[in-house]
């Protein structure tokens, strides 16, 4: 690796742990690598995960790290091990850095070592709004800590680019240069055939005329899934083949437990293969959220697995659903808005299934992950033109 110079990827978070960021960073990486090109990943050590793991054109250095925050929040320990870690990233030769998201202290390790090689880091960040809009001290707190981070950030002069066009306007709005846009992506095929066996509407009784919604995502009050059951509890008086299926874990759990609807159905935390046979027998995906993500990446995958799409003009729209035809984009994520989306589905199934086709369709043809490894190039090359022909 040290020969030619590697793309250098920092990443507070990376597989096995999983997430959207962790499936973008996994998968631009294995992109670029079948464009020929040399990878690096640093990433948080959050189990008993080599410190460094080494797979054909592609190393895994995993810094050692301490958990906080139910392991949202890594820390990185200051140990031998990871002396000894900083010493082989400075004098490893990379040829361009990657940094994804701003808010971790292996996001701003990556901006140092950039700036200490000399090289102008490319900053990804996957946000549409402040990490939290509550009103108590935590939210004040969070949003002290982004301001701080952020200016952080811009002292080391990266080219900004956001996973969104609502991404790069959060950008805009905190004083950063949004240089572009380098989009959340999907392999369509690969996600499909990646399902399991496992057949959740023999699971759930549901018959095959049954309409079913699905919700995946972590349980968050801005994410909407409260606002989505009273809305289901509602037309599902009517309209008694509808049902909700919910994939996550969170906060709200206990809260969701308490709901007694039979139409209501909670799944817990999905793998990823579970999630996608989940998805396949689904009919429409409803995610009225409110939550500042830049493109969530469950919106690209109840796309790719043909679902009706019914959202909030939130972060990653507009790609996702560009015109009328690929989706519904609720006024607010009201329960109101939220149940004349779900029957108007529910009592149009050709129209379901018409904005199910244009949804995956465009998806498939625009959003691809060889486009945004293509784009992250451009980007490094556009940034570090003395470099770029190294």
């Amino acid at each position: 690796m040290n020969e030619q110079g590697c793309i250098c990827i920092f990443s507070a978070f990376y597989p096995p742990h999983l997430g959207g960021v962790e499936i973008y960073t996994r998968s631009v990486a294995l992109e670029l690598i079948e464009m020929g090109h040399k990878v690096c990943i640093v990433t948080s050590q959050l189990g008993d995960e080599p410190n460094i793991d080494k797979i054909d054109n592609l190393t895994i250095i995993r810094i050692p790290t301490l958990p906080l925050m139910n392991a949202r929040f890594p820390l990185i320990k200051p140990t031998l091990t990871t002396k000894r870690l900083l010493r082989f990233l400075i004098q490893m030769k990379m040829k361009w850095i990657i940094i994804n998201t701003r808010y971790y202290p292996l996001s701003h390790l990556g901006l140092r070592i950039a700036k200490r090689k000399d090289i102008r880091a490319i900053l990804l960040d996957h946000s549409s709004g402040p990490i939290d809009s509550s009103n108590g001290l935590t939210g004040k707190m969070l949003r002290t800590y982004e301001r701080v981070v952020t200016q952080l950030a811009r002292k080391k002069d990266p080219a900004c680019y956001g996973v969104s066009h609502k991404s790069n306007t959060w950008l805009k709005h905190l004083g950063l240069d949004a240089c572009g846009v380098i989009p959340n992506a999907i392999n369509v095929q690969a996600f499909l055939h990646s399902a399991s066996q496992k057949d959740y509407r023999n699971e759930l009784s549901l018959g095959e005329d049954a309409f079913l919604i699905v919700f995946a995502g972590r349980l968050l009050a801005d994410k909407g899934v409260m606002e989505l059951c009273a809305a289901v509890e509602e037309s599902s008086k009517k309209h008694p083949l509808m049902h909700l299926a919910i994939a996550g874990s969170g906060p709200l759990e206990a809260q969701l437990s308490s709901l007694k609807d039979p139409h209501i159905h909670r799944l817990g935390k999905l793998s990823q293969s579970d999630l996608a046979a989940l998805l396949i027998q689904s009919n429409a995906m409803c995610l009225p959220s409110r939550y500042p993500e830049g493109l969530p990446t469950i919106l690209l995958e109840a796309a790719a697995a043909k679902n009706a799409l019914i959202v909030t003009d939130n972060g990653g729209t507009d790609e996702v659903i560009a015109t009328p035809a690929h989706g519904i984009v609720l006024e607010d994520g009201s329960v109101p808005h939220i149940r004349v989306a779900l029957e108007r589905l529910y009592d149009d199934r050709n129209a379901t299934s018409h904005l199910a086709a244009h949804a995956q369709e465009h998806v498939e043809a625009n959003l691809t992950w060889r486009g945004s490894a293509q784009a992250i190039i451009e980007a490094c090359q556009k940034s570090n033109p003395a470099l770029a022909s190294d």
